[in-house]
């Protein structure tokens, strides 16, 4: 798993070329997602989006999908257009993955590769826990916090589970 994480999270251009190439209307019916908001002053919220394994041959293939995934879902775009139908052709897309969209969701803004590291727990917010039992139905085999690891208002993870690939959020405004 180390080895397509360093090559997907360590080269931008090829996440991007990857991510670019990803139909996720071929995977709509097969994706799971949630989220989940505080409704008091602490201002918290987790996300997750789940792949199953029988869909995707290997974390490389999974990764560029939930990230696509999940971004149309922060976006609010609807999951049966392609982005590039309206005024982007596939290049012009992965430019705009590579320079905007991948840092942004990355933490990666101003740097030259997204920094990510081995874990051994998910940690994070109090409503994370609201949503991990949705999200991890099957014994956790490898996770990996990716973004800012220094941050102290988000946690993101890559889990791979027996059964699924998650992408899996947690953050505050506070």
């Amino acid at each position: 798993m180390k080895n397509t994480l360093n090559k997907l999270f360590g080269d931008i251009d090829y996440f991007a070329e990857c991510a670019s190439k990803a139909a996720i209307e071929k995977y709509k019916d097969s994706i799971r997602s949630n989220s989940v908001y505080s409704h008091d002053g602490r201002e918290e919220g987790a996300y997750f989006c789940a792949v199953p394994k029988s869909c995707c041959n290997s974390l490389e293939m999974a990764l560029p999908i939930l990230f696509i995934y999940s971004l149309y879902e922060h976006e609010e775009w609807q999951k049966s257009e392609k982005p590039w139908k309206n005024n982007f052709k596939t290049d012009e897309w992965k430019s705009h993955l590579k320079d905007y969209w991948i840092p942004k969701y990355f933490s990666c803004e101003g740097t030259s590769s997204i920094k990510y590291m081995q874990a051994d727990a998910i940690d994070g917010f109090d409503i994370k826990n609201k949503i991990l039992d949705i999200a991890i139905t099957s014994p956790v085999l490898f996770i990996t916090r990716y973004g800012d690891i220094n941050a102290w208002n988000s946690f993101d993870y890559l889990i791979e589970t027996e059964d699924k690939y998650i992408l899996f959020e947690s953050w505050t405004t506070a």
